[in-house]
């Protein structure tokens, strides 16, 4: 068997955002990410390691999307964001079945973030 030169990199999720300014602000105020880039309603966002694209373009899909996010420290940053109210009470700090350690924020637009420690 040959070794394919092929090597998948990393993921940039795109989330529907339904006012892209709403959203600029809820991910750089509440969840703490940076402004990367901007291109009219395209938006870059990061946190450390993680990027997400936000695209105000079409709506249509606006609030169905869930992105899970891997994360060191998810005890401590359950407890940064606690304060500012975004934690989906659905989903609050929990050890999974399978181990894994994690809880959900819900974005200005309904899309759901799960931030995770893999067991």
């Amino acid at each position: 068997m040959t070794e394919s030169a092929v090597k998948l990199r990393s993921t940039v999720p795109v989330l529907p955002v339904s006012d892209i300014a709403e959203a600029r602000t809820f991910y750089a105020d509440k969840l703490g990410f940076t402004v990367e880039f901007e291109a009219g309603d395209y938006i870059g966002v990061a946190r450390d390691e993680a990027l997400l694209h936000l695209d105000g373009v079409d709506n249509a899909g606006a609030g169905m999307v869930t992105c899970r996010v891997e994360a060191d420290g998810v005890d401590d940053l359950y407890a940064e964001l606690e304060p500012a109210g975004v934690i989906d009470p659905e989903e609050p700090i929990r050890t999974t079945p399978w181990g894994a350690r994690q809880f959900s924020v819900r974005d200005c637009c309904g899309n759901r973030l799960t931030f995770v420690r893999s067991a």
